[in-house]
């Protein structure tokens, strides 16, 4: 298959570097198995392992509770017949950090051993972030299967059944009925909870954005949008007994491009999604040219903004309501690898986003959500190579951003002028996503490292300084973490 250049941007974007002949070999030998099982009628069940239940295999997105790490294992080249959540002991990493001498190596400070990973939950390959629904629930997407899988949680560990095979080292299976929700669009990737769906205390919401939309040919005039979905939002009783549901599907395209029904939009990418000061804000891009005027082909990219409150909306969300940029008519960007909201008071809001072609970091101004003020983009600074995720310090003025390039940086910026002011470059190839330590007293960086299957941890008090790697990394031709 011949990717298109906004294609390749596109699996940069976070970081995800499948390997896509190889991928296409596999459904092609899968699709003949199916045939051959069909006419000689044999075993339907998946020949492959299953995933390692002590280390991940290119890890991706990360999270917390409590004194746990959440670490989503995405079984990137689908060796394995899974991916899988591992449950990492925070308290334990802490005590072996300390044991190391001050002049130990921190290449060599690897985190690995018995009790590390205190939970294991075999799932489908996995989306980006798992979310939490308070200590009772994590919410973690099945990207290949367009699954939303609900994972119980009892003392902040997974409380599923026991896998069929009944080994414990094998990771539990936590698809019992009512525990999957079928999403009816392709490749979910983003996973929000929020109360802004519904605020019902027997009842978990969320908002879901789907990495690339379905393609969708020039519409007839008046024609609705219903199978262009790159938002959804659902509902989900907090009752085993009731089943969850989608609430509503929205095309960011439609929320932007202008009042012409027949302009073509094609191949929509997410590549981004937050909420913040009850606004929900999302990066995209398009491969086509939303103005039927511009002629050019190439890649379009905004970021969009609209009222939390717009998503209980029954009749949709209000079009006067939805506030964009243009990224690449202001800025000359072509994808928006990322972003982080920084309410600056007085109601100005300063959007921090990554960029690729270029590479850069910008700091876009918003002086008020909801008013007519144009939002502009106030400064800029480049970047390394293929930025994947941006980070600010929680109660600083630090901005953290994460390179997948071959050197694997990790680079921290200064929020009002964007400057560089320190980075690192020892842990390997892929940094994926980080995430900031929320136990208190602590200053702990994450960052997961998708090519080398391991978790760095940094210290960011009071400057950037590495102290060692959660599980062993494999050699540097093995990716993902096994070899």
């Amino acid at each position: 298959m011949q990717l298109t250049s906004f294609a390749k941007q596109a699996k940069i974007a976070k970081g995800i570097r499948v390997q896509v002949l190889h991928r296409q070999v596999i459904l092609i030998l899968r699709v003949c198995l199916s045939i051959g099982c069909f006419l000689l009628g044999c075993a339907t069940h998946d020949q492959r392992d299953p995933p390692p239940v002590d280390t991940p295999y290119y890890p991706g997105a990360i999270n917390q509770l409590n004194n746990q790490l959440i670490v989503v294992s995405r079984n990137g080249n689908d060796r394995f017949s899974n991916g899988n959540v591992l449950f990492v002991d925070l308290n334990q990493v802490d005590r072996s950090l300390q044991k190391f001498p001050a002049t130990t190596d921190v290449m060599l400070r690897q985190v690995i051993g018995p009790g590390l990973v205190t939970g294991s939950v075999l799932s489908p390959t996995l989306g980006i972030a798992p979310a939490l629904s308070s200590d009772q629930a994590l919410f973690v997407l099945g990207g290949e299967k367009n699954q939303l899988v609900k994972i119980p949680l009892a003392n902040g560990n997974p409380n599923c059944a026991p896998n069929p095979i009944g080994n414990p080292l094998l990771g539990q299976q936590c698809l019992a009925p009512n525990s999957v929700l079928q999403l009816n669009a392709t490749n979910p990737f983003f996973l929000i909870l929020t109360s802004g769906v519904s605020n019902l205390s027997n009842q978990d919401s969320g908002l879901i954005a789907f990495k690339f939309s379905p393609e969708y040919r020039a519409r007839q005039p008046g024609k609705e949008d219903a199978y262009a979905g790159e938002l959804q939002t659902f509902i989900w009783p907090k009752s085993q007994t009731a089943p969850p549901q989608v609430v509503n599907t929205y095309s960011l395209a439609r929320l932007v491009r202008n009042t012409d029904q027949n302009s073509i939009v094609d191949k929509v990418l997410v590549s981004d999604l937050k909420i913040s000061n009850n606004y929900v804000f999302a990066a995209f891009q398009t491969a086509k040219a939303i103005d039927p005027a511009i002629s050019t082909a190439d890649p379009y990219a905004f970021i969009v903004w609209f009222p939390l409150s717009e998503l209980q909306n029954p009749s949709g969300i209000d079009s006067t309501k939805v506030r964009f940029l243009n990224l690449t008519l202001t800025y000359g960007a072509k994808f928006v690898a990322g972003l982080d909201v920084v309410n600056a008071g007085n109601g100005l809001i300063k959007l921090i986003a990554i960029t690729q072609a270029p590479n850069g970091i910008l700091q876009v101004h918003i002086p008020s959500l909801g008013g007519n003020g144009q939002a502009f983009v106030y400064q800029s600074q480049s970047t390394c190579a293929d930025p994947v995720d941006v980070r600010l310090l929680p109660g600083s003025s630090r901005i953290f951003v994460a390179c997948f390039d071959g050197r694997g940086k990790i680079a921290e910026y200064a929020l009002d002028t964007l400057m560089q002011t320190r980075e690192h470059t020892g842990f390997g190839r892929g940094p994926f996503q980080m995430w900031f330590d929320t136990r208190p007293g602590t200053s702990r960086l994450y960052v997961s490292y998708y090519l080398e299957g391991t978790v760095g941890v940094f210290d960011v008090s009071p400057r950037l300084s590495p102290l060692g790697r959660i599980f062993q990394t494999s050699a540097p031709n093995q990716e993902g973490g096994q070899g």
